[in-house]
């Protein structure tokens, strides 16, 4: 189990943060192109569907990280996570 932020995602796979609202057609469109960019299109069809494009677009990110941990690529902020009694690590993966 690992924790994830979708706006830190998206700021490793565009190179910067994306300043530009979530829920705003240029944030959309921003996050659209840094989901794209590393091979992932986000469908269409969910429109109607009850859940916001914001969302759809959070989930695609937090996919992404998850991959790239499965494939020992993710880092962690901090770089050294804190070990709680739990054994797991705390930090946020990206």
């Amino acid at each position: 189990m690992i924790e994830v932020h979708p706006e830190v995602s998206f700021a490793r796979m565009a190179g910067a943060p994306v300043l530009a609202r979530k829920k705003d057609p240029d944030g959309v469109r921003a996050r659209r192109e840094a989901l794209a960019a590393h091979g992932i299109v986000a469908p269409a069809w969910f429109r109607g569907s009850g859940f916001g494009e914001d969302d759809l677009l959070d989930a695609c990110a937090v996919a992404w990280t998850a991959v790239r941990h499965a494939r020992g690529l993710s880092d962690s902020y901090p770089a050294e996570p804190e070990v709680f009694s739990d054994g797991l690590p705390a930090a946020i993966w990206v």
